[in-house]
Formats: structure tokens, C-alpha cells, sequence
């Protein structure tokens, strides 16, 4: 039962120190030098962890490479966007006052000004070598991306400019460690289950300007987001 860090100290003292300094062998009477110790191979044990992990990551990046239909429905996340311009930019929200009266207040500028203008390009950060996309629509074209390693590579949709209240799908997520700032996709729902290693979610934007009248979990108009699954963020 012990854990990961245990493991990992056992063998920096029993075989990498060794190997690094060099060690005296009282059963031999002599002095081994550095980088001449035997038994460094013993830090990776029988190997079939290490054989496990590579064929589990080898499957997903095969079946994102490919597009396979589990790299489509099994590693993703469901969400709704919206892209707004024109008439769909002139945002308007009826607010209560104290004293019971009602205002409406003008967000027309959280998009005319340039505070968070709807983008069809996807900004993502993975964590190992993988492939990564985004699909829109059940039936869409999926645009997919491989990413060599921890890097950050933008994705550009085109479909996602008339795509209005469509559902999507980000994915190849287990390989993700950021999905960039969706603000400016304007979400109405967020849906993500199974493990995942993401580190950070935006939604929002600090701008004071700024205004997603599609999002409304608190009013019953927009599904609540699920985040399950998330043991790094």
C-alpha cells in the first residue's frame, strides 16, 4: 500500500544515487565509480507498468490519429456555443432594483468593442503526445490537431461561425491539460465525465464589459456544468 512517493525515494537510494556518485562494495572491497553501477535497470522493476502505460496512451493516440469512433464519443467533452454578431450581439438584460423597478442594461459592447469577440479558433495545451479536436455537431467534420509532447496549438473551426445553440464536442481530453479561454465561445452548457488531467477552466472574462446572456444555470435555462472526473484541476 505504499504510495508513489515511497517507491520513488526507494529506488533514487537504492539504484540512481549509486549510479550517479558511485558507491563503496564492502563485500568486494572496492570502490565502484560513477556511472559504473550494475544494477540501474532494477529501478524499472518487471516493466509491466511501464508496458501498460505505453500500450494504454499507444490505443488513444492510434484511435485519435485515425478519428475513430471512440476517440469521438468516449474522450470528449459536450458543450453548447454560440457564435453572436449582428442583432445576436445586441445583448439586453432586465435587471430588478432595490426598490422593485426594473432596468435594462446594454451589453451590446461586450462584443462591438472588442472585449470578447466570438473566435472559431480553439487554443489548446496538451500534456503528452496526442491528438486533439473539436467537432460540431453529432455529424460534423471533426478538425483534430497532433500535439508532440506539452504544447500549445490553436485549432480553427470554421463551422463554429454558424453553429448558433449547435452542441459540440472538444476532443482527445485525456491527453489535454488546458483548453485555452472559452469565454469568447459564449457556452451555454459544459458536460465532461470520465478521468481527465485538466489543470484550469475559463469560462468568464474579467472585463466588466463583458456578458454571456446564454449562460444561465441559476434561471433553469442552461444545463449546470459537470466536472467530474477532474482530479487536477
Amino acid at each position: 500500500m505504499a504510495n508513489e512517493a515511497f517507491y520513488n525515494g526507494d529506488a533514487q537510494y537504492k539504484y540512481i544515487r549509486p549510479a550517479v556518485n558511485g558507491y563503496w562494495d564492502g563485500l568486494n572491497n572496492v570502490q565502484i565509480k560513477p556511472g559504473e553501477a550494475p544494477y540501474l535497470y532494477a529501478a524499472q522493476g518487471d516493466r509491466s507498468l511501464d508496458r501498460e502505460y505505453f500500450l494504454t496512451n499507444r490505443i488513444k493516440f492510434l484511435r485519435g490519429k485515425h478519428g475513430s469512433d471512440d476517440f469521438k464519443t468516449n474522450d470528449r467533452i459536450t458543450f453548447r456555443l454560440y457564435y453572436p454578431t449582428g442583432q445576436e450581439a445586441n445583448f439586453k438584460e432586465t435587471v430588478t432594483n432595490p426598490d422593485g423597478t426594473t432596468s435594462v442594461i446594454d451589453h451590446s459592447n461586450s462584443v462591438a468593442e472588442g472585449v470578447a469577440p466570438p473566435s472559431d479558433t480553439f487554443t489548446f495545451e496538451s500534456l503528452q503526445t496526442c491528438y486533439a479536436g473539436v467537432l460540431i455537431g453529432a455529424n460534423g467534420h471533426v478538425v483534430k490537431e497532433r500535439f508532440d509532447g506539452e504544447e500549445k496549438k490553436a485549432i480553427k473551426v470554421q463551422e463554429a461561425q454558424s453553429a448558433n445553440g449547435t452542441e459540440a464536442y472538444l476532443l482527445g481530453v485525456s491527453g489535454l491539460k488546458d483548453l485555452g479561454d472559452l469565454s469568447d465561445k459564449y457556452p451555454q452548457k459544459f458536460i465532461m465525465s470520465g478521468q481527465n488531467k485538466l489543470r484550469s477552466l475559463t469560462f468568464g472574462n474579467p472585463h466588466k464589459d463583458y456578458y454571456n446572456p446564454f449562460w444561465r444555470p441559476e434561471e433553469g435555462n442552461s444545463t449546470p456544468i459537470g466536472l467530474s472526473g477532474c482530479t487536477y484541476l
